[in-house]
């Protein structure tokens, strides 16, 4: 396959081409019967009479589950089921599964990860989850572009909260389709005012308008005939209506919209609107009500690139893969789609069935939460196994004593008062739109708001005017270097960002923003609050706190010094700038000019904020010893804690691990205390929620009251070990204790000597019985711990294993001689397995004849036997 098998086919085209012209004509329609006071029904109504009878579908519950929602493992179990009820093989060949965005996803990673054995599952989108994602971005781009007032003086309170935040599919659905039709018959208003001359519709459809009232009493005065038989009378002759408004008035009426647009950005936006989003959202929504296939197909193409354009991640890549997987399906199963049979009806009415997603909720969703009259966790249990047998009793019982809701309900917009409203609302959004610049002809203006005429800037126009354009092109490098591999790039990001497009909506300040704004006024000083004080802040600093993207050098920002004015010194003395000798020259370092200015200052109190923003090589050693540190070729790692963590909880915490710069101390105890900061983060952080009601490590270690900074560093290691034995489930993933970690930190120190001397000629390294190991026969072994901490392990397992000493060598008090033997219990268990400190100078012993054994067994298995007491 290739992107171009994604293309429109001359059914789908053809399909579009009739849509299209269909509801352009009916636009035409009620421009011409608004004239002669004759109210016609919605844009469904209108089309869904003469009434054809559509076949009624019959809806079951296979199954009700008690499990987590949008799992991978649910979708799974979901599978399982329906592979049993339907007989998959047997009596079933295929069955089509349906789900929202997220549950899509589970279903086609679940077909790659399993296979051929996933072959019988035809994983289908709900449509009708795709209509509510496209609305919230036809909100971001129309809303605040001149919607918004018509919502506002429309409507008021939870309805208009509901607009805003695009909350409700139905309200924001409802609004948008009333809209649209507005908007639509303003424009053909518009176009018709542009002739300015009585044309030969007129006189031709008020003799038809003529013909239809003849035989009906109508009310004489009535200003707006708005009566079921008048339209559906009407609709019934919508060929007649149609055959008035010829090919030639539509390419004069598209003509006129394309000249409009070339020279007027505003009437080129709204445009779009009208012909292109609005319309290809009104096809997908006609396509799953009439069941036409192809137009579905058709309007889902035109709106995949809106998904890219506005960076809907989950959408613009399951729609592509969708169209794609098409054309994996069999063929019978299209040709039931074809037929109609990706949607349902619920009523059996023409233009009246749903989305099978959309069909699960109003059906199955719905009559299951009816049946349901407890919420108890338990109760909910129980009624999982009888619940669909509920839901269905009780709906015929309902139905038989006439409490259900009629089936003529369903179709509301049929009703007279229905259709007298939503004309009334259209009406009114009209008569607000006569007022704004929307459509305004023989006009060169910029694209502007069209009630406040506020121009935008360029980067909103951009934005604007380009959307489709940029959406078309991020889905082409999709489907190219992902869905298809046909580039060279397979498989790699197309090189670009997200596109952030830039509407008439304002900018949201994220939480982000708000807490670095928070931020900065804590460590970025103020500005002077009078002219006693002044502020003396580093050129770098500057480039550093807050870089520019055009900018590049610190003459970008300052401006005017460069060329022979580079060098000088510029002082401001009493509101006049002068020039400041002492200090001109070219400094190797800014931070010199700082303090000549404050020499100078007329201030009572400077403040000179100058911190050193250029300690690269710093850097660059901490980023080696963080990385030693974490587990290398040389040295052991720590069990559950990869390098991610590492260099994240690094970042996180950088002040307090690093401290005062102690962090690339390799040789000194400022060193060992940074890496026993680095190593409880680490842990601290895995296990969080065990120290509330601390929030960060540093504030445990706050707590601390030790006087000597050592013993504190011990305390701190102490207090976190404590807390993770009420955690760990094995002691592999228990943090190493002092010794060890000093043993580990010094080895580490002894790699990074080594590498730093990579580019030398000449290596002078310690001795590596003084670095955390031991030679023994010419045998290199690591010390894990001190022989101390082994004897403790030791005795504490002989301790816990004697058994009761009885002539059957039981370990296990289980030989029912407990009556006779009476077990000794005065052995000190502080004795046995407390956690004394000791001085660490020379840890390694040369003489540990008890533990050779032991390091050599340890150094023949992996590396997460690494401080594991439980198998010592």
């Amino acid at each position: 396959m290739s992107p171009s098998d994604l293309d429109e086919i001359s059914a789908e085209i053809s399909e579009w081409d009739e849509f299209y012209t269909s509801v352009t004509k009916y636009g035409f329609s009620k421009n011409f019967f608004k004239k002669e006071n004759i109210v016609l029904s919605g844009i469904k109504t209108f089309f869904s009479i003469p009434v054809e009878t559509t076949e009624k579908s019959d809806f079951s519950s296979v199954a009700i589950l008690d499990e987590t929602a949008d799992s991978k493992e649910t979708v799974l179990k979901v599978l399982n089921i329906l592979n049993d009820k339907f007989q998959v093989g047997q009596l079933t060949n295929y069955v089509v599964v349906v789900g929202d965005g997220k549950s899509y996803d589970h279903l086609i990673k679940l077909k790659s990860e399993y296979g051929e054995n996933m072959d019988w599952v035809l994983a289908y989108p709900g449509d009708w989850h795709i209509l509510k994602n496209v609305l919230p971005i036809f909100v971001k781009i129309y809303f605040d572009a001149g919607l918004k007032q018509l919502a506002t003086k429309h409507h008021h309170g939870a309805t208009l909260k509901v607009l805003t935040e695009c909350s409700k599919f139905a309200i924001t659905h409802r609004f948008l389709y009333k809209l649209g039709e507005a908007v639509m018959r303003h424009q053909v208003k518009s176009f018709f005012e542009y002739k300015s001359c009585e044309s030969p519709y007129d006189i031709q459809v008020s003799d038809l308008i003529l013909d239809i009232i003849s035989d009906m009493s109508l009310d004489e005065g009535e200003d707006d005939v708005c009566k079921t038989d008048v339209w559906e009378k009407v609709c019934e002759k919508k060929k007649e209506i149609f055959t008035f408004f010829t090919d030639d008035l539509l390419e004069e009426y598209n003509t006129w919209r394309h000249e409009n647009s070339s020279v007027n950005q505003t009437f080129a936006f709204w445009d779009n609107f009208v012909h292109l989003d609005f319309m290809a959202y009104l096809g997908l929504f006609f396509s799953i009500r009439s069941r036409n296939w192809h137009l579905r197909n058709v309007s889902l193409k035109k709106i995949t690139c809106l998904f890219h354009a506005f960076d809907r991640q989950n959408y613009q890549r399951l729609i592509p893969y969708h169209l794609a997987d098409l054309h994996t399906f069999p063929e019978p199963v299209i040709k039931h789609f074809a037929a109609g049979c990706f949607s349902v009806s619920i009523s059996g009415k023409h233009l009246y069935s749903v989305a099978l997603d959309e069909a699960h909720e109003m059906e199955i969703n719905l009559k299951s939460k009816n049946a349901l009259n407890s919420f108890s966790q338990s109760s909910l249990a129980n009624l999982t196994f009888y619940l669909p047998n509920r839901a269905k009793t009780l709906h015929n019982l309902k139905s038989e004593l006439k409490l259900e809701r009629e089936e003529g309900l369903y179709q509301r917009e049929g009703t007279m008062s229905y259709v007298k409203n939503a004309e009334k609302t259209v009406c009114e959004y009209m008569s607000n739109l006569e007022t704004s610049s929307l459509f305004v002809i023989n006009c060169n203006e910029n694209l502007h708001h069209i009630f406040t005429r506020t121009e935008t800037d360029h980067e909103q126009t951009d934005s604007l005017i380009n959307y489709r354009k940029y959406g078309e092109e991020d889905l082409g490098n999709y489907l190219k270097c992902f869905l298809f591999r046909t580039c060279e790039t397979a498989g790699k990001p197309p090189p670009r960002k997200r596109r952030n497009l830039k509407t008439f909506a304002s900018i949201k300040i994220t939480i982000h923003k708000q807490k670095k704004e928070i931020k900065d006024q804590n460590t970025v000083p103020k500005a002077p609050v009078s002219s006693k004080t002044t502020v003396i802040i580093d050129g770098m600093f500057i480039i550093n706190t807050s870089p520019l993207a055009s900018h590049q050098t610190f003459g970008d920002y300052a401006g005017g010094f460069d060329d022979d004015r580079k060098d000088r010194a510029i002082s401001i003395l009493n509101g006049q700038v002068v020039d400041y000798d002492l200090a001109s020259g070219n400094h190797e370092e800014a931070d010199t000019r700082v303090w000549l200015h404050a020499s100078v200052t007329t201030a009572d109190q400077v403040i000179i904020y100058s911190p050193d923003t250029d300690g690269i090589d710093s850097i660059l050693i901490c980023m080696q010893l963080l990385f030693i540190y974490s587990g290398c070729a040389f040295v052991s790692y720590f069990r559950g804690c990869g390098k991610k963590t590492f260099f994240d909880l690094f970042r996180k915490h950088a002040s307090f691990i690093v401290g005062n710069g102690s962090f690339a101390d390799v040789h000194g105890h400022n060193g060992l205390h940074s890496f026993y900061r680095l190593i409880c983060s680490v842990y601290f952080n895995k296990h969080r929620a065990a120290f509330q009601p601390y929030s960060t490590p540093k504030s445990l270690f706050d707590s601390i009251s030790e006087r000597d900074l050592h013993e504190k560093h011990l305390s701190f290691i102490s207090a976190i070990r404590e807390k993770l034995w009420e955690r760990v489930v094995t002691e592999v993933e228990m943090m190493p204790n002092h010794e060890a970690l000093k043993l580990h930190w010094m080895r580490c120190c002894w790699v990074f000597d080594y590498w730093s001397h990579s580019t030398s000629n000449t290596h002078t390294l310690s001795e590596l019985s003084k670095s955390g190991w031991q030679i023994t026969d010419n045998r290199l072994e690591i010390v894990w711990d001190t022989v101390l901490n082994f004897q403790k392990v030791e005795k504490t397992v002989e301790w816990y294993t004697k058994g009761c000493g009885c002539n059957t060598g039981c370990k296990t008090n289980r030989c029912k001689c407990s009556g006779d033997q009476v077990l000794d219990m005065s052995i000190d268990l502080d004795d046995v397995i407390s956690d004394e400190t000791e001085d660490l100078e020379d840890p390694v012993e040369d003489e540990q004849p008890e533990v050779d054994g032991l390091v050599e067994e340890l150094d023949q298995t992996d590396d997460y036997w690494l401080f594991s007491n439980e198998e010592i």
